[in-house]
């Protein structure tokens, strides 16, 4: 079970001033890294929103014909760090050629280890690609000839799918330094800002890094040199 706060130790401090309140406010973001238990569930439950909402979005505009797609590595590369070493110029060529023979394709990928610690490839897309053109160009790239492409019937069926496969991905913690677990095809919607107190700050601007459990401190040393009312947002 995810804990209740995020673990990262020190984390950078910003600093906004309320007009309304006359209240300078201390917030620490969380470092939303994956291997951080807390900011892992975090991440998974905004992606899964994000992918929810950009799929509502472009049905809204006409954008159809959704897929599950599974794109396989070579059947050489035997281990996760093979596959890697493959992936980005593989990858690279097949986008490519999506987008080239999909016109306006939109999609959200994610990647999975398999028992064998080979590397996958699950994704939703748009613009029902083929699987045999999948299969045919993934294998020219570089990468497997199993690869597959099956119609969504009902579009709210791809959240289950996106929850199964962030799972696994979280489950991993030997993902090499800053690879993503989700992408998406370009301009993929944002969701919109939730944060209540972004609306009485003015502007945030960074202040120092300062371990988590000291900013309680930090803010009581700010107030008694300032003679600020200092607070801190959790």
């Amino acid at each position: 079970m995810a804990k209740s706060e995020c673990e990262a130790y020190q984390r950078p401090v910003l600093k906004g001033w309320s007009t309304e309140t006359n209240v300078l406010y201390l917030y620490q973001p969380r470092c939303k890294q994956w291997n951080c238990p807390y900011c892992a569930s975090l991440n998974k439950s905004t992606w899964c929103a994000k992918i929810s909402e950009g799929i509502k979005h472009y049905q809204s505009v006409g954008t159809t014909d959704w897929s599950f797609v599974t794109v396989t590595s070579h059947e050489k590369n035997k281990t996760l760090a093979q596959c890697m070493y493959v992936w980005p110029d593989a990858w690279t060529k097949l986008s490519r050629r999506l987008r080239y023979h999909y016109p306006g394709i939109k999609y959200a990928l994610l990647p999975e280890q398999h028992l064998d610690g080979r590397l996958h490839i699950h994704a939703i897309a748009s613009n029902n690609v083929r699987q045999r053109w999948l299969k045919d160009n993934a294998r020219s790239c570089g990468l497997g000839f199993m690869n597959e492409s099956e119609p969504i019937a009902n579009p709210k069926d791809a959240i289950p799918y996106v929850l199964k496969y962030l799972n696994k991905a979280i489950e991993h913690t030997d993902w090499p330094n800053r690879f993503r677990r989700v992408r998406t095809s370009i301009r993929w919607p944002k969701l919109e800002d939730q944060s209540d107190f972004d609306r009485e700050i003015i502007d945030w601007e960074y202040l120092t890094t300062y371990p988590s459990e000291g900013l309680d401190y930090l803010a009581a040393g700010i107030k008694e040199s300032t003679g600020f009312d200092t607070k801190v947002l959790r």
